[in-house]
């Protein structure tokens, strides 16, 4: 893991990785990217807000930088349900070539990285 990205989770006060939930690409357009979510263990996962707590971070080729752009988040906090998946669709600013999306779960991180 690069030092840029333990920036990112140090940022978001997240400790590692997340044996909770895994994040799987979708597809990557030049105003949104999309991923699916799921949840793992035994124990339903609980999320920040109505989009899962997801946030997209674009590589400038020097750092990461917040590039979500997602102007309404519900404060309405879903959960999942071990094997339970969904579907974020997050919109974009800049029309990043990579992502990566953050998810965070129970104090922990899961992310995917995407490449146009």
């Amino acid at each position: 893991m690069d030092d840029g990205w333990q920036q990112v989770l140090g940022s978001a006060h997240l400790g590692g990785v997340s044996p909770a939930v895994t994040v799987t690409a979708g597809s990557l357009r030049p105003d949104a990217v999309a991923v699916t979510i799921e949840a793992h263990g035994s124990d339903p996962v609980w999320f920040g807000d109505g989009l899962y707590g997801a946030t997209a971070w674009a590589w400038d080729g020097g750092a990461w930088r917040r590039a979500d752009v997602a102007e309404m988040r519900t404060m309405i906090a879903p959960s999942l349900a071990p094997g339970e998946r969904a579907e974020v669709t997050l919109p974009l600013a800049g029309a990043p070539a990579r992502v990566r999306v953050l998810v965070p779960a129970q104090g922990l991180g899961a992310w995917t990285e995407l490449t146009a």
